[in-house]
């Protein structure tokens, strides 16, 4: 799979005015199952787990996750079996979703468990004992580990082959993907973060922080919409404008706040005279399971 996804130009009268230079890295276009920062943290990591010998791999998500989704195809792809542990028990006597159908037919084994359970999700001895189950190599939810960081660099190493930039914009979730940027920055580069989730600023700081003593990344909390997957009628009258302007499809959870922040505090006045990165980070599966 060619990871190296297109950089595109975005031309608007209102980044002239601000004489703001704006380009889009298009990972949502590098596979329609495993795109954006889920191949970046996926592709060094399922390398690793093959060459280490391993035939399983276990990993975390709720019934939404685009990560379980992403993470299915993957292994089904490259012969590993996977198990997927999933938020939620109640979840086990109900038709499934359409994300948690495609992972199941992609050869995932699904486990639901308890909320309480599941926030045992980074204790060692709970993913030690989970290996030695099902003899497995364990991945923890979202997929950042070290072996992501290399992702990202692979990603920025793309973007600068092609232009320099001052600043580089990502939704935030997990942290894993700004964390792996900001570890991998120059010193006249900076990454700025859009929380998409209410109440979670300690949490993407610490994860930050636990990969790189770098510090040379930016969190915004303010255009998270109410919290996780929340929209409102001005957030899709956006989404909707932006695919006209732009020929550019976003999804309502992750890239469309990111975007959304951009052009407000363009308009606010806060961003001049700079040349940024904006990233996709795919997330688009609902749109595509809606379509099949």
């Amino acid at each position: 799979m060619n990871s190296n996804s297109p950089l595109q130009k975005l031309t608007s009268a209102l980044f002239e005015e601000h004489n703001i230079n704006v380009y889009v890295k298009r990972d949502d276009l590098i596979h329609p199952y495993i795109s954006g920062n889920k191949w970046r943290k996926c592709s060094f990591l399922l390398k690793h787990i093959v060459q280490s010998g391993y035939q399983t791999a276990v990993t975390f998500g709720g019934a939404y996750s685009n990560h379980i989704h992403a993470f299915s195809y993957a292994c089904n792809q490259l012969g590993l079996k996977s198990v997927g542990i999933i938020r939620g028990e109640e979840l086990a006597n109900k038709p499934l979703n359409p994300t948690l159908s495609f992972a199941k037919n992609n050869g995932m084994e699904l486990i639901f468990v308890s909320r309480d359970e599941y926030k045992k999700r980074y204790d060692e001895n709970y993913n030690e004992k989970l290996a030695i189950i099902h003899n497995a190599y364990v991945v923890p939810e979202g997929g950042t580990t070290l072996l992501a960081i290399d992702g990202f660099k692979e990603m920025l190493d793309e973007i600068r082959s092609t232009i320099k930039f001052d600043s580089i914009w990502v939704p935030c979730g997990s942290g894993g993907t700004i964390a792996g940027i900001n570890a991998n920055l120059l010193n006249t580069e900076q990454v700025v973060g859009i929380n998409v989730l209410k109440g979670t600023e300690d949490d993407l700081t610490e994860t930050i922080n636990n990969f790189s003593s770098i510090n040379k990344y930016i969190i915004n909390n303010d255009y998270h919409f109410g919290g996780y997957a929340k929209k409102t009628p001005e957030l899709l009258s956006f989404m909707s404008n932006f695919n006209k302007d732009f020929n550019i499809e976003l999804e309502e959870v992750y890239s469309s706040k990111m975007f959304y922040a951009f052009f407000d505090m363009i308009k606010k006045g806060t961003i001049e005279n700079k040349t940024v990165v904006l990233c996709h980070t795919g997330g688009m599966q609902s749109k595509i399971n809606k379509k099949s």
